[in-house]
Formats: C-alpha cells, structure tokens, sequence
C-alpha cells in the first residue's frame, strides 16, 4: 500500500493498492490492483485490476474496471472502461463506450464496436458486437 505509487522492477504478486499507480518496470502483475491514475506493465496483469484512468499490459485477464482506457495486446475476461483497446485479441465480455479489437472472441457492449475478424459488413457496429 502506498500514498502516491507501487513501483517495482520484477513485477508484483499479492494485493497492489496505491494513490497514483500499480507499476510494474518488467514482470506481471498479478492479484488486487488499484490505483487512481493506473495500473500499467509491459508484461501481463492478472486478477483484479482498477485503474482510475487506465489499465496498460500486454495481456490482461481476469477482471479489469478502469475509468479511462484499457489498452492491451490481449484482453481476457470482463473489461468495462469508457474505451476498451485490446489490438490483438479480446475474449470474453467487454463493456465501453468504444470497443475497438483485431480479433473478437466474445461480446463487446457499447456505443461503437470494432471487430476486426467479422465480415466487412458487421466489422463496425453500434450498441453490440459479436464473434464466436
């Protein structure tokens, strides 16, 4: 638990609670994450995250609330934020106002969502979006 930040360069495991951010330089974040401004590494976050701005990782899993963003290379899970960018692959349930992904495997719920493995015409759609 920290005033302004949790800061490490391996990564953390465990419960992460900190004012600012949850940062991890390398290595995954796995557990309880929260931080007001963010919850950010270059490698893969597990667990619970809350990011008051925004979630930052190569692969997210588990679930992930943020105020702000999310943005991945691969989103697993339940992930609500007002936008929600997983450029790879997203799998599972997404909630934002703009869901914007390569590869659906799932459901997005929001005012605009992009499948990019959908046909031409269902690509792009309003309210909600899906693939199997």
């Amino acid at each position: 638990v920290a005033g302004l930040a949790v800061v490490g360069l391996r990564g953390f495991t465990g419960i992460q609670i900190a004012g600012l951010g949850v940062v991890a330089e390398r290595g995954d974040v796995r557990g309880l994450s929260a931080g007001l401004w963010s919850v950010q590494t270059t490698d893969d976050v597990t667990g619970v995250q809350f990011g008051g701005y925004k979630i930052e990782g190569d692969a997210v899993t588990g679930l992930n609330l943020a105020v702000g963003w999310q943005n991945t290379q691969h989103q697993t899970g339940l992930n609500v934020a007002v936008y929600n960018r997983a450029r790879r692959s997203q799998r599972g349930l997404s909630i934002a106002l703009f869901n914007d992904t390569d590869n659906l495997q799932g459901i997005q719920i929001g005012l605009l969502n992009r499948a990019g493995n959908n046909r031409s015409a269902l690509r792009w759609l309003p309210f909600i979006n899906a693939h199997f």
